[in-house]
């Protein structure tokens, strides 16, 4: 915030509290007036039928950062298993997860009805957190499929995440840590927020400013692990979410919802599903043309070279992409780029810094151990770490599967020296473009 407007806040408030102290010490005089607190109302307001995938995001609210997130002021759960989910898409996000009455069932994650689980072929890395992924559309309102990018949804549509960990003494019961919900409000754009929840896990509260929690947790392996689990505030959010001044969902393409899933009567391609709930228009009637991404860790589904790209478009491309914040590296990490000279291969350092480690290439094809990308992802220092937000461990799992991708590449001499050449020429006009940019 700039000092003028703090300003403009604090000092109003600094009279009106020497107000208040100069009456506490006059004994005749009257007490100032109070006014009884208005009850907290959700109004139901109808949504617009038109609205695009990615608009302009509001600013954001000046005085949210003076909001008070003590844990002592956490208020029992307001749960009404019989009503139905609460969201107003054109109101702020409100203080606590409980208005919007997602869950029947908050410690548990029982959606209410209205509210759909999903699931992703590959997520992204979330410091090994188990995620539980949730979507609501406004009644009768659908999403529109796109066969390569995101899917556009409509004004209304509400995206939830719950992040959540084994606990130590009883692995059989997770400990939920924090949830994220995106909203996309009419004429706004997507909106985001963290809601923390609190050390019972039946109340979560919005944590404008982020923060860390002390997290120990039994790893997929049965190994114990202790660790500061980072909750993002809007600005980290937005690092991920947003190109180009534009926030938008990440996640939900067809080739990563493109996927079986069980759900309790029969397991059901998840599309298909969506199709026959009402939430989805615009899916080929042969859902077999629809692509289908890999997981990542599961090498019946796909190649090493397949589930290495899928896990770089996951955790990279939102950001190394022609319109990302990334583009200033050149680098494009998207599953649809098909030159590798695009996608990093014998690519030298351009805005890395002390990223590189003197290595000469990000990617150097048959040479995991030369190549400075792998020394980013298992890094976990701020000014080196890629991704740089988002996680505070690294993925090592995750690295040695690039390792192994970037192993199996192979090119000839000729090949190889085309591209170190055309690599040389990207970066003589990346420098360029940025010495322009600095006169302006």
């Amino acid at each position: 915030m700039k000092i003028s407007v703090f300003l403009q806040h604090i000092v109003p408030l600094c009279a009106l509290l020497c107000f208040v102290s100069a009456c506490s010490e006059n004994a005749d005089a009257p007490p100032l007036p109070t006014e009884p607190a208005a009850a907290e109302t959700v109004p139901s307001t109808p949504v617009p039928d038109t609205a695009e995938e990615a608009v302009e995001v509001e600013e954001d609210d000046p005085f949210e950062e003076f909001e008070v997130e003590s844990d002592d002021e956490m208020p029992p759960p307001v749960v009404d298993a019989k009503g139905g989910i609460r969201i107003d898409a054109t109101a702020r996000l409100p203080k606590y997860l409980a208005e919007y009455n997602l869950f029947k069932d908050p410690a548990n994650q029982v959606p209410n009805t209205g509210l759909i689980p999903y699931y992703l072929n590959t997520g992204h890395f979330s410091d090994n957190a188990a995620v539980m992924r949730f979507i609501w559309l406004p009644p009768g309102k659908r999403a529109t499929f796109h066969p390569i990018g995101r899917f556009t949804f409509p004004p209304g549509t509400a995206l939830i995440q719950t992040f959540s960990y084994s606990q130590k003494e009883d692995p059989a019961k997770m400990r939920l840590v924090e949830t994220r919900v995106l909203l996309n409000q009419p004429g706004k754009g997507w909106n985001l927020s963290s809601y923390k929840w609190d050390a019972t896990g039946t109340s979560a509260r919005k944590a404008v400013a982020g923060g860390l929690v002390p997290v120990s947790y039994v790893s997929a392996a049965n190994e114990a692990r202790d660790f500061d689990y980072l909750i993002p505030n809007k600005n980290d959010c937005k690092r991920c979410h947003e190109n180009e001044e534009v926030v938008f969902a990440l996640g939900l393409t067809a080739r990563n919802l493109n996927r079986d899933v069980d759900y309790g009567a029969g397991t059901e391609n998840q599309l298909a599903h969506w199709i026959k709930q009402g939430l989805l228009d615009g899916v080929p009637e042969d859902l077999s043309a629809v692509e289908k991404g890999p997981e990542w860790s599961d090498p019946a589904t796909g190649s090493v070279t397949e589930r290495a790209r899928m896990w770089l478009d996951v955790n990279c491309a939102h950001c190394h992409n022609p319109k990302g914040a990334g583009s200033v590296s050149g680098l494009d990490l998207s599953i649809t780029q098909e030159n590798p000279v695009r996608w990093g291969a014998y690519k030298p350092p351009v805005a890395a810094g002390r990223g590189s480690e003197g290595l000469r290439f990000s990617i150097e094809p048959g040479s995991p151990d030369t190549s400075f990308l792998i020394r980013r992802l298992l890094s976990t220092d701020p000014s080196v770490m890629m991704p740089p937000v988002g996680r505070m461990t690294a993925h090592t799992e995750g690295a040695e599967l690039i390792a192994a991708w970037i192993a199996s590449l192979s090119f000839d001499e000729v090949e190889a020296q085309q591209m170190i050449a055309e690599q040389e020429e990207a970066l003589k006009a990346l420098q360029e473009q940025a010495a322009l940019e600095e006169q302006k």
